[in-house]
């Protein structure tokens, strides 16, 4: 069996790294809220939600991670910056 070369498996390495945490799921955060909350909560459509949290984000009025949602799926929280 040939062994791949040093700077292969580094790269190689390296990616897994980086794929790992970007797959990473967070446990939810106390006062975090989800586009569906925030939908369920205001009425509004869930697209508009996700668009004004998303926003929001953007803007560094909020921080998001990734979590699972009660159905399985994941999906963004978020919650305020601390001051």
């Amino acid at each position: 069996m040939n062994k791949l070369p040093d700077d292969v498996i580094q790269e190689t390495n390296e990616l897994l790294l980086q794929l790992i945490q970007e797959c990473k799921i967070d446990e939810r955060k106390p006062g975090d809220v989800t586009s569906i909350e925030m939908s369920i909560a205001t009425g509004l459509c869930k697209k508009r939600c996700s668009d004004i949290l998303n926003n929001k984000f953007v803007s560094g009025e909020l921080t998001r991670h990734k979590v699972k949602s009660e159905t399985g799926q994941t999906t963004y929280a978020y919650y305020k910056n601390k001051v």
